[in-house]
């Protein structure tokens, strides 16, 4: 995972993803199934946090949340906006994901990884990450994980329609080279089943359902900007369709709970 390739855009992350209108749509997505979960016996540990919207979201929901991620700077752009809140609850660490478990003690009961930051992962990493955190998850504790799938209509469609040869290029599971400014990084790409597979010995999936089917990924931006009606319905759309599975694999990201198994005491 490369730490510059994401300090590199901290500044300019808000502004293209989470107050866009897509981005904001997309998280209201993903709180529709979080907030279920949570409560203020509810301990967070966060992964891949950002710039702190999530954390700062979820806080006056739950007992305390631990929000890291790799990079210094999206780091200190949390810790800014939290300095504007009244938000106590919240810590904020820099953390690289291969090494987290190593500063953790007491277990918590949720653990939350918004936008595909485990897509920065290969499956043997993520296979390490998986047997590596179990032992800091409760039991019957949740993993909620946004995680960018192997087939996203929308890319597929747009790369077919301008005849790029990027098209189906998530469906692969070899990593994908990725630009962010001028860093390159890998990106892996997973289906539900692939998650529920590198999971498994730990934990047992428990929900799966779609974060932008209808709702374009966030590159889209520049053309729904004037054209706010037309997104509103597709908006409407994705509710619809939204409590449908099998859809999750084809949307933008898509959403998985896994539930830790009960420890068995001999």
């Amino acid at each position: 995972m490369s730490t510059s390739a994401f300090s590199s855009y901290a500044a300019d992350y808000d502004k293209h993803f989470t107050n866009s209108a897509i981005g904001i749509l997309q998280r209201k997505r993903v709180f529709k199934f979080l907030a279920p979960l949570l409560n203020k016996n509810t301990d967070v540990l966060e992964i891949n946090c950002g710039t702190g919207e999530d954390a700062l979201a979820i806080a006056p929901l739950v007992k305390s949340i631990l929000a890291t991620d790799i990079s210094g700077q999206m780091i200190k752009e949390a810790i800014r906006k939290k300095e504007k809140t009244s938000a106590k609850n919240i810590r904020f660490e820099i953390a690289d994901l291969k090494e987290l478990h190593q500063n953790l003690s007491s277990p918590f009961t949720l653990l939350f990884s918004d936008f595909g930051g485990l897509n920065c992962l290969s499956p043997l990493e993520l296979k390490k990450f998986s047997k590596n955190i179990a032992p800091y998850i409760s039991d019957k504790g949740k993993l909620v994980l946004v995680i960018m799938g192997k087939k996203c209509l929308w890319e597929n469609f747009l790369f077919l329609k301008q005849k790029d040869k990027r098209f189906k290029r998530r469906n692969t599971d070899q990593g994908i080279k990725t630009q962010i400014n001028e860093t390159y990084f890998h990106t892996y790409y997973y289906s539900p089943s692939d998650i529920a597979e590198i999971f498994s010995t730990a934990f047992t999936k428990k929900l799966v359902r779609p974060i932008g089917l209808f709702v374009p990924p966030s590159y889209f931006n520049p053309y729904f900007k004037n054209k706010r009606w037309l997104l509103n319905i597709l908006n409407f759309l994705e509710k619809i369709t939204g409590s449908l599975p099998f859809t999750s694999n084809y949307a933008d990201h898509y959403l998985v709970i896994l539930e830790k198994n009960q420890s068995i005491i001999n």
